[in-house]
Order: structure tokens, then C-alpha cells, then sequence
């Protein structure tokens, strides 16, 4: 897009024809805030549920979450939860306690209040109760959720098709839980077409409509019934289905994946962070300084 690769769209479609799109799907195609592309499907993570397991409802608030796993530990296949340490899962939590990774520069900010800290206490306080599983490890969750041994898995809809042949009907999505600031907040990337600004003008309208055609309202119930994928329009028909039903729910309050240079220094430190925490190498409030510190002094902020 910075290249010059891609056409800009703004001012070529009507204002009013990008209102059914998902407002973080347009934004994670945009470019110093310049769009670029339509979107197609989306991806973000949301929490996997096996209603099979249930006895009560899913939790509303990560509080509710970690009171009903301490209420019974040894009843962790009813309350507990797969929690996947990887950034991409958890980014959810820190704008869900009021935490934000970076400002408009690219400056590392999570460290300029106490939310990214009380995030990280909640996730350890998780990881120390019985009956969850917080782990590097992605297969073994994976499999354990197959099992049936916890009724909670963060993923996204990359492990659906998986996830359904494992637990059929009993499985569903719903939104992650909300923090004291606000809701998760996930990170939501999206499949988009953009135009070649090489082509004649005759060509980039039979383009632009063809983009259209596929990302409208119409083509998104078909790629919701037809590839079980997240359409990138919020009124698209899922036909019931409550694995996308859910993933939609989530997407509506997703925040757009950034696409910033700094982003490459934030994937290590970030990760590490985490496992600092979880394995109480660091305090949450020593973790975050030090990783803000550290991706600032790589990215030369």
C-alpha cells in the first residue's frame, strides 16, 4: 500500500457504501489512514464454548470468569478456560482494563497506566487456579478443548472446521469477556481486494464493481454458508450458525490489527512479557515497563 502498489479509494466510493462493512475490517485496510482495499472475510479471536459442559452461563466480565473457576477449582471442566500465552489471544485484554499498546506515532504506551498491569494479573491469577490450562502450548490446548476437559477456548475461526468435527452441535462462540474499562477488544485482520492504480480508468471501474460485487451484503452470506468464513458485512446472513454468529458478535468490537512497521518489535517482547509474568519471572507492572522499554529502544522511540 505505501509502495504505491494499490489504488486509494477514498473519494471513489460513495461514503454511504462502506457503512455495512465492519468498521475495524476498513480500517485494517487502511494506510496513514488512507483505505486501500474492500474488505472480504474477517478473522479475530473470540471464546470458543462447549455448551456440553455448561452449567451456568458463559461469563459476562473476566472478574466473572476468574471468580467462577476459584469458586470450585476441582469443577474446572464446567468453568475453566484454554488460554492460548500469545499476544495475538490476548491482545483483547488490555484495551478491555483501559491499556493501549501505541500511540499514533508508534510509541510503545502500555506502560503509562496501571490497565496493561491489571490485565496481566488477572491472566496470572487464571494461570494459578485450578481447572484452567494457560499455556505456550497451542496443540495441547487444542487437544485437551477436543476432549471436552474445559468448557472455554480462545482461538480464532482458523480452528472452527477442526473444533466442529471434534464437538459437532455442542459448540459455539461467544464474545470474549468484558474487562472493568470496557469490552475485549481483539485484534481483527481482514482478506481485502484492492485495484491496480496501473489500469486504465475503464478497467478500474469494472474493477471496483467486480470488488463490489463480492464484498457486498449478497456475497457475504455466501461466503459465510459456502467457506464457513466471517463476512466482512455486519448484515450478511449466517444462516444460524453459531460459531459465526459469535465471531461476528466479537468482530463488532474488534479493533483493526496494525499494520505498522513498529509492530515487528512487538511480537518478542510482547510474547515475553507474558511468559514473565505467568511464570513469575517478573511483577505484571515490572513486565509491562520492561517491554515497553525494550520495543521503544528497538524501534528507536
Amino acid at each position: 500500500m505505501r509502495a504505491g502498489a494499490a489504488l486509494p479509494l477514498d473519494g471513489v466510493l460513495p461514503a454511504d457504501q462502506l457503512t455495512g462493512y465492519y468498521p475495524a475490517a476498513l480500517d485494517n485496510l487502511r494506510a496513514d489512514g488512507v483505505l486501500y482495499g474492500l474488505p472480504v472475510t474477517v478473522e479475530t479471536a473470540g471464546l470458543y464454548v462447549n455448551n456440553a459442559l455448561l452449567t451456568d452461563g458463559v461469563p459476562a466480565t473476566t472478574a466473572d470468569w476468574l471468580a467462577a473457576v476459584q469458586a470450585d477449582p476441582a469443577a474446572g471442566a464446567a468453568t475453566g478456560g484454554g488460554i492460548y500465552l500469545n499476544l495475538y489471544h490476548l491482545i483483547w485484554g488490555f484495551p478491555a482494563y483501559g491499556a493501549r499498546l501505541m500511540d499514533d506515532d508508534g510509541l510503545v504506551v502500555l506502560d503509562q497506566d496501571d490497565g496493561a498491569a491489571q490485565f496481566l494479573s488477572w491472566l496470572h491469577e487464571m494461570n494459578q487456579t485450578q481447572g484452567n490450562f494457560v499455556s505456550f502450548d497451542y496443540g495441547m490446548l487444542l487437544d485437551r478443548y477436543k476432549k471436552g476437559e474445559f468448557p472455554y477456548f480462545i482461538d480464532g475461526p482458523w480452528a472452527a472446521a477442526e473444533l466442529r468435527q471434534a464437538l459437532g452441535d455442542a459448540l459455539a462462540v461467544a464474545p470474549l469477556p468484558a474487562g472493568p474499562a470496557g469490552p475485549a477488544q481483539p485484534w481483527l485482520s481482514a482478506d481485502g481486494l484492492v485495484l491496480n492504480p496501473a489500469a486504465g480508468q475503464q478497467q478500474q471501474a469494472l474493477a471496483l464493481l467486480t470488488a463490489w460485487f463480492i464484498t457486498n451484503q449478497e456475497s457475504g452470506a455466501r461466503w459465510a454458508r459456502i467457506a464457513g468464513r466471517v463476512p466482512a458485512q455486519r448484515d450478511a446472513d449466517l444462516g444460524g450458525d453459531p460459531v459465526l454468529a459469535g465471531f461476528a458478535a466479537q468482530a463488532a468490537t474488534a479493533m483493526p490489527m496494525s499494520t505498522r512497521p513498529e509492530m515487528e518489535q512487538v511480537w518478542g517482547y510482547g510474547g515475553d512479557m507474558l511468559l514473565k509474568v505467568v511464570n513469575d519471572v517478573l511483577a505484571p507492572a515490572d513486565a509491562v515497563t520492561e517491554a515497553a522499554a525494550l520495543i521503544n529502544e528497538a524501534n528507536r522511540k
